[in-house]
């Protein structure tokens, strides 16, 4: 049995994950081809099922964030499609590292231990323009959404 494995009885949980870490490192190092080569198949296979699974993500993530009004505060845009999380006070950039870091914010808002009260729901749009307003002040126009019979929701 690898060294990682050997608990410790007086061992403490942060010495054990500590150690997992180590081991999953060097397993990751020593098989990375073939995992990689896994990965592109199963996600070549199964596109669709990722393509559903982030779909119906992104709408309980929205309804959480938006206490189940799904449009943005701003223009009222309801198209579920063009809707994104928003910070507030900005900072979303620095909080996501980048987008390294988005699966465990996203992780975070579903299972209760992110405080979704400094995020809001906008529109691309409108998101952009907060981030411009953010980065330059007010902007001298406005924006205004007029929904279509044809959209879908």
């Amino acid at each position: 049995m690898e060294e990682a494995f050997k608990i410790i009885v007086k061992g403490t949980k942060q010495t054990i994950m500590s150690n997992r870490k180590e081991y999953d490192k060097k397993y990751y190092q020593k098989h990375k081809e073939h995992l990689q080569d896994y990965q592109r198949k199963w996600k070549s296979e199964n596109s669709e099922y990722s393509k559903r699974w982030n779909e119906q993500r992104k709408i309980k993530l929205l309804i959480v964030v938006s206490d189940n009004n799904l449009y943005c505060i701003r223009c009222g845009c309801n198209n579920v499609r063009l809707l994104e999380i928003n910070h507030k006070n900005g900072g979303g950039h620095k909080e996501l590292q980048g987008g390294k870091m988005k699966h465990k914010f996203y992780q975070g808002i579903l299972d209760g231990t992110r405080k979704v009260d400094d995020l809001e729901l906008l529109c691309r749009v409108c998101n952009a323009r907060h981030y411009l307003e953010l980065k330059f002040g007010k902007l001298p126009y406005e924006i205004s959404y007029n929904k279509t019979e044809k959209e879908e929701i």
